[in-house]
């Protein structure tokens, strides 16, 4: 009777068992994850007053990490759409790449934001130099060497406080740099060749004098047009 108890028991236990497991299986959910990519921050903004940059909120972001330059490998972590400049990114110029950092939000997961770049000046202690106006940029033609080949000199009025000037002169928008140099305030122009057939850029930058409370002014860019330089 012993054994025929003791099988009895096995069985039981083991048809429970195999009822317990087949309920799991029956009850087992697959949950399906998706995968998205956070937007990148926009409209970054400079609060001078109170040395700080903002930007509106990203959706569904942690936080976001703010890169003092492209070779910033320990980038600061803002735990809101804010960040403070304090005193060290002050009265020069800075370029900031700030992202979204991720996060999973349910069955949702998060990515990082592409970065977005910001140019910036937070004057505290210095003034920003004005930058050249654009109308005051204009160029005479000074000698013609070949008949696709134009010698200019292009003028600009003096900007105030300013010590001297940097240009780029470029083949293409982007700013890739076929000739570079600065000028003194006495001169306001610079003599350059122009071939008819390309599209320049003309950046002029005015600088202060060394050791004056100002800085760099903005870079104002005029675009100049080789083709209609050709003699007619």
């Amino acid at each position: 009777m012993k054994r025929i108890f003791l099988l009895s028991t096995g069985v039981l236990f083991l048809c429970i068992s195999l009822l317990i497991s087949s309920c799991d299986e029956g009850n087992d959910e697959i949950i399906n994850f998706k995968t998205l990519n956070l937007d990148s921050p926009q409209n970054i903004k400079l609060d001078t007053l109170n040395r700080t940059l903002t930007w509106d909120v990203v959706p569904n972001a942690s936080s976001y990490s703010v890169k003092h330059s492209l070779l910033d490998f320990s980038p600061a972590t803002a735990i809101s759409n804010s960040y403070y400049l304090g005193d060290e990114y002050v009265d020069s110029w800075q370029t900031f790449y700030i992202k979204a950092n991720g996060s999973t939000q349910g069955t949702t997961i998060y990515n990082e934001s592409g970065s977005t770049e910001y140019t910036f000046v937070c004057p505290v202690n210095k003034t920003l130099l004005e930058a050249p106006a654009p109308h005051s940029i204009g160029y005479t033609v000074v000698e013609r060497p070949s008949t696709d080949v134009v010698k200019i000199k292009v003028d600009w009025e003096s900007v105030e406080h300013a010590g001297k000037y940097k240009y780029t002169f470029s083949h293409t928008s982007s700013g890739v740099t076929s000739s570079q140099s600065e000028t003194t305030p006495e001169l306001y122009s610079k003599n350059l060749i122009v071939r008819t057939e390309n599209i320049y850029y003309f950046y002029l930058t005015a600088l202060p004098s060394e050791g004056e409370p100002y800085i760099n002014s903005a870079t104002t860019v005029v675009r100049l047009d080789g083709h209609l330089l050709k003699e007619k």
